[in-house]
């Protein structure tokens, strides 16, 4: 059997580069229209471009796939919202999420830490899991179909040290993708 998703609409953060990146390029092998959010920032979380998220859609539009770039700031709840609303406009749904995006601060040890690092940290990885799920959701509730992919790591189950903040907020991302596996199940959306 052939795994096709054609017609299938998929938004994934962080795609310009990297894993994320990699994710894209497969998906849209697959026959999805690949929606390329990346805000384009250094790991660092400074700076912006959407060099990143039009590169990797022209790259999958060149091989003969379909893709859009997206620079939306998806630790803002006001872009998210407007996102997704643009996407249910242009093409009525969005059959899955994939939040990948994230930064990852230069490690440090916990005692010289600033609580700006974690709050940055945080909206990052925590923030924008939290905001695209709270506005995709519901348009997945409505058709009763869906899937939403949240990346983790290692380090939200055990910590690491020296990169307190990473770790705390990809176990915020963990507890939350069970939360929302446990409200779906039984539906036809899917959360991993």
């Amino acid at each position: 059997m052939v795994l096709r998703l054609d017609g299938a609409v998929v938004l994934i953060t962080g795609a310009g580069r990297g894993l994320g990146r990699v994710y894209a390029s497969y998906l849209g092998s697959l026959g999805a229209h690949v929606v390329i959010n990346d805000l384009g920032v250094g790991s660092d979380g400074l700076g912006r471009s959407a060099e990143p998220a039009e590169t990797a859609a022209s790259e999958i539009v060149a091989t003969g796939g379909s893709a859009e770039a997206d620079a939306s700031d998806i630790a803002s709840a006001e872009e998210v919202q407007q996102l997704v609303d643009r996407l249910i406009a242009r093409h009525g749904k969005i059959d899955a999420l994939v939040n990948n995006a994230g930064i990852f601060l230069p490690p440090e040890p916990f005692e010289q830490s600033q609580f700006d690092a974690f709050e940055l940290s945080w909206r990052s990885h925590f923030g924008s899991t939290y905001h695209l799920c709270r506005a995709v959701l519901p348009h997945m509730r409505k058709a009763n179909a869906g899937r939403i992919v949240n990346t983790c790591s290692v380090q939200g189950l055990y910590g690491a040290a020296a990169t307190a903040a990473y770790a705390s907020d990809k176990g915020a991302v963990m507890s939350l993708t069970l939360s929302l596996a446990a409200s779906v199940r039984g539906s036809g959306i899917a959360v991993n």
